[in-house]
């Protein structure tokens, strides 16, 4: 397919959203020029895989999701290490520099795909050394070189990403403790039944948690030595790893002109509210939702790349799921799980077996499925993967119970 009218697409980010988008393109699309502008000096690289790193000895075969050859193989330009410093839509150029160089990019589309960055909560003596967030491969670097001198470390944050750190800095020999400010851990993910099984893992694996409060300040004065909760504890500290969750940063919105909250609003399309401006991935905001996962990402990147070449597809809602091994357990979530047992229309049904560990619940609205936990039983996950798509009602269910 060709486009006369288009001759320019600039991409911002080279994650799996940007990179999906840019490939989807080229396929449809021989003659289109295609830049991706990226901070990093690395081809796009499989992101979930980086919390399982920090605990491996060498780099798993398939982190590198694309080869350094695969961009001038599809004749697509990638620009690493370069910062976007201003955008100037009436012009159509995006201004970008390396630090040294300066240069600017013409585009007749542009693709937005500058992913999260972590948050860091306003705790005292967060700049100290050693205290890290784990969003890129350099930071998976760092802290593993760290880990090498160090034994004792705390995790900020009991949500998926933070217990899969506690996992791996527990694999890799730490002593280990996890701070949770609410009552449970992975409290998005998991009922209080769930929450308590997982917890015990962490109780036979020598693994301490802390729930129900959060950090007041970090130890130390020029690397970290310990951290001080609210309510009152002290833990001996020489490595802290905050898994806080992630924010978007307006910074491109704001050069543009486009809604934004908390992340950059798109409609079905993956078009901004400017209609030649596409976004996709962590940083954009789809019917109030941003999951911010990896599945999520590659899906938009693909309705993103085919709306561009003149294509009219639309993304469909996405229902997240979270998969999580640590602690023997094997965990499978997805959906609703927060929901009212007195609610009207609301019917739950549930099963454990506590000599096999086996843990199984879902939750109904009006007969349908809304949501589902599987502890060390993924053998359905399945079924509620497929029930959630197809909204499956109670009666066609009661085979993940047995």
């Amino acid at each position: 397919m060709g486009n006369e009218t288009m001759k320019d697409v600039v991409i911002i980010g080279n994650g799996i959203a940007g990179v999906t988008a840019a490939e989807t393109i080229r396929k449809e699309d021989t003659q289109v020029n295609i830049t991706i502008i990226d901070r990093e000096k690395y081809p796009v690289y499989y992101k979930p895989m980086l919390s399982k790193f920090i605990g491996q000895d060498k780099l798993p075969s398939t982190f590198f999701v694309r080869k350094e050859t695969w961009y001038e193989e599809n004749s697509i330009r990638l620009m690493s290490e370069y910062e976007v410093t201003d955008i100037d839509d009436s012009k159509r150029q995006v201004y970008i520099t390396n630090g040294h160089d300066e240069t600017s990019l013409h585009y007749d589309k542009l693709i937005i795909a500058a992913g999260s960055y972590c948050f860091v909560p306003p705790i005292e003596n967060n700049h100290l050394e050693n205290v890290f967030t784990l969003r890129t491969y350099d930071d998976a670097l760092r802290i593993k070189q760290v880990m090498k001198e160090h034994h004792k470390a705390t995790v900020i944050g009991g949500g998926l990403l933070g217990l899969e750190l506690a996992a791996q800095l527990h694999q890799a020999g730490m002593e280990v403790t996890v701070v949770e400010i609410m009552e449970r851990l992975l409290p998005i993910q998991l009922d209080q039944k769930g929450a308590e099984i997982l917890e015990n893992g962490f109780d036979v694996e020598r693994m301490n948690v802390l729930k129900g409060t959060g950090v007041k300040r970090f130890l130390g004065d020029k690397k970290v030595t310990g951290v001080e909760t609210i309510d009152g504890h002290t833990i001996e500290s020489d490595l802290v790893m905050i898994s806080a969750g992630v924010r978007i940063d307006p910074k491109i919105a704001k050069m543009l002109d486009l809604d934004f909250d908390k992340a950059i609003i798109v409609n079905k399309h993956m078009q901004t509210s400017k209609e030649h401006i596409y976004a996709c991935g962590d940083c954009v905001c789809f019917e109030g939702h941003n999951f911010a996962i990896w599945p999520e990402a590659l899906s938009q990147g693909q309705v993103a790349g085919q709306n561009v070449v003149g294509k009219n597809e639309a993304y469909e809602h996405f229902v997240p799921s979270t998969i999580l091994h640590a602690m023997g357990l094997n965990i499978f979530s997805i959906g609703e799980m927060e929901v009212d047992e007195d609610e009207e229309g609301i019917s739950i049904l549930n099963y454990e077996n506590k000599n096999a560990g086996i843990y199984k619940r879902m939750n109904f609205k009006e007969d349908v499925l809304i949501g589902g936990i599987l502890v060390n039983d993924q053998r359905k996950a399945k079924f509620l993967l497929k029930g959630i798509k197809e909204g499956a009602a109670l009666k066609d269910l009661y085979e993940v119970l047995q």
